[in-house]
């Protein structure tokens, strides 16, 4: 028989009938002074009285508070997703052969170097970054603590075509995607059924860094002053797009948007072990000297487009006004200043990274990691100012993409 249902005139079950299920009920029972349960105002009295078992508890709670909010905010702040990173640069770069390196490397699966051809679509792939290298969110972590050593951290690096046909609809569409919507892209998923997982997926793919790989031996100055499309003019103007895109995420009407991150950005100058390869600070400053003409030809570009819209509405080409509030933002925020990789970070806060390196065997590689880990403990950053590292020229003094992975690990 079904026991009767209270009636709404009966009195609702008091805080101690509600705690008689508990296994500390007989406590509380036998010190009804110090808990007094049906009055809520004399038990708050009780546990401020300084009776021991009050003070127990507000110790007991003042021990445990701290640790369990401890776990709240790093089960709360913990990363569902890896760290993205996207490959850029133009034809012949050698974009992926390094990533075939990279993922041999996190597998060790061979020590031969891969072969490549160029790519036509884009391609993502999860890499394990070296043990040895510290992450930034690691900073204030002791040096002296070996177990980092053991941890493992991998992040997926999206390689993107650097054919100059492919470049608007495959590489800067999805560095759009990524940089200003902060949306996953899903160019790369087959099936519809997994775009629509991918689309309502809650995981977190946080882009947190752009390489713009170049190959240093075709930025001599035989190659770079021949024609209008030599291989320095089309990375310039490639470079340019890139930054634009990464500048448009902070940057937008003359101020810096505090609340968004800015994307740090690589120039990887890549082939370093050829002699025929110049220095990265001598591509930096070709690069940069590159992409000041690319500013100055687009705004005077856009300067005669709108001088001739002027004339049509009002017939009087002297009454064409300033440009200034009407072309896009340009690169480097100042016009009147010449383009260099400082000022873009003085002026828009975007970061870019000068170091060089190249793309070795296996063997030599893992010898370089060798004597990279004996340096590990008194070397546990690299310099997050704009700066050029790494120099072959010739003299085999390069540290193959050891740098490089020093910069991702910087990011992450």
């Amino acid at each position: 028989m079904a026991s009767p249902s209270p009636s709404p005139d009966s009195p609702s079950p008091s805080i101690s009938d509600s705690l008689k299920a508990y296994p500390f009920h007989s406590f509380i029972a036998a010190h009804p002074s110090l808990f007094p349960l049906d009055n809520p105002r004399v038990l708050f009295t009780s546990l401020l009285a300084g009776h021991v078992a009050a003070i127990a508890i507000a110790a007991l709670c003042c021990l445990l508070l701290p640790v369990l909010l401890h776990f709240y905010i790093f089960r709360a702040s913990r990363r569902k997703g890896l760290d993205t990173f996207l490959l850029l640069g133009p034809m012949g770069a050698g974009k992926t052969t390094l990533v075939k390196t990279l993922e041999q490397q996190s597998q060790r699966t061979s020590s031969d170097p891969p072969k490549t051809h160029t790519s036509q679509t884009s391609s993502l792939t999860t890499i394990r970054l070296t043990q040895t290298i510290p992450l930034g969110s690691q900073f204030y972590r002791s040096k002296h603590d070996t177990s980092r050593l053991s941890e493992i951290h991998e992040y997926r690096l999206y390689d993107t075509p650097g054919h100059g046909k492919l470049r608007t609809d495959v590489a800067l569409q999805t560095l759009a995607e990524l940089a200003l919507t902060g949306k996953e892209p899903v160019s790369l998923v087959r099936h519809v059924r997994d775009k629509v997982r991918a689309r309502q997926s809650k995981d977190k793919f946080p882009l947190k860094g752009v390489i713009f790989m170049v190959d240093g031996a075709s930025m001599t100055s035989e190659n770079a002053d021949t024609a209008s499309d030599s291989p320095l003019t089309d990375a310039a103007s490639y470079l340019h797009d890139v930054l634009s895109i990464v500048q448009a995420r902070v940057y937008s009407d003359g101020k810096i948007d505090r609340k968004v991150d800015p994307l740090p950005v690589l120039l990887a100058v890549n082939k370093q072990d050829l002699f025929t390869s110049l220095p990265p600070h001598s591509v930096r400053k070709k690069l940069e000297a590159e992409i000041e003409k690319i500013r100055q030809t687009r705004l005077k570009a856009a300067a005669a487009g709108l001088a001739a819209i002027e004339t049509l509405k009002t017939g009087d080409a002297a009454s064409t006004q300033s440009y200034d509030d009407e072309v896009d933002e340009v690169l480097g925020g100042d016009e009147r200043e010449p383009f260099t990789f400082e000022m873009l970070k003085e002026n828009t806060g975007v970061e870019v990274t000068v170091i060089g390196g190249a793309v070795v065997d296996g063997e030599q590689q893992e010898r370089e990691e060798k004597l990279d880990s004996k340096d590990a403990d008194s070397s546990t950053t690299i310099t997050t100012t704009t700066t050029t590292t790494g120099n072959a020229h010739g003299n085999g003094n390069y540290d193959g993409i050891k740098n490089w992975e020093k910069w991702i690990g910087q990011c992450m």
